[in-house]
């Protein structure tokens, strides 16, 4: 079971990312690449144990999403776009951690 109410990315819960709204649109994408720019920011000046928390946080929500990727019901674009991110934030907390 998805926990809903799940930070994703800093701002999106997961209910914002599975449900119809909001749609994936330009304004949808820009919130993501604000959210994620501000999020590799901070990456530089966060602590190692801090880093990897939020390491295994990020990746254990990707793991849910590609698992929610092929559900008919729920929007396959919106999902793979939040996936892109993710998977960009997950390597740039890697790199930080060497």
């Amino acid at each position: 079971m998805v926990d809903l109410n799940r930070k994703v990315l800093g701002t999106f819960t997961m209910k914002e990312i599975l449900g119809e709204i909001p749609p994936p649109d330009d304004i949808f994408r820009k919130r993501l690449d604000s959210s994620f720019q501000s999020l590799v920011k901070n990456i530089q000046t966060a602590e190692r144990i801090e880093l990897e928390k939020t390491l295994d946080e990020h990746t254990e929500i990707k793991r849910d999403l590609d698992k929610l990727t092929g559900a008919m019901a729920l929007s396959r674009e919106k999902i793979e776009l939040v996936l892109e991110y993710l998977a960009k934030y997950i390597n740039a907390i890697k790199s930080r951690l060497g």
